[in-house]
């Protein structure tokens, strides 16, 4: 499995903390994936933030030009649904919606 550009970028330059917006790094990504493997995750899905009742996952299985689709996948409901054509949309979204919301200051 190969992580999309804007996730390895994301990796690089935040370490893997999302600081306020809340993703996973590394080691979430590790233990959220066993967490869910009981689930059956679909093949190719990572797991960048668990919202307790669904999970926004990478979808890698469907990489184009180096990025894939986000999607919100539950484990105890039927149905995928698209949230971002990329990483890079998925990450402007939580950062408007943090700003929008006041979960820091800017």
């Amino acid at each position: 499995m190969r992580f999309p550009k804007s996730f390895r970028w994301f990796l690089k330059t935040f370490g893997g903390d999302g600081h306020e917006l809340d993703l996973n790094g590394c080691n979430d990504i590790l233990e959220n994936h066993k967490s869910f493997k009981a689930f059956h995750i679909p093949k190719g899905y990572v797991i960048i933030q668990n919202v307790d009742e669904y999970c926004y996952c990478l979808d890698t299985e469907n990489m184009k030009d180096g990025e894939c689709p986000v999607v919100n996948w539950s484990a105890y409901e039927e149905g995928v649904y698209h949230t971002a054509n990329h990483f890079y949309q998925f990450i402007l979204d939580e950062i408007e919606n943090a700003i929008e919301n006041d979960w820091f200051e800017v």
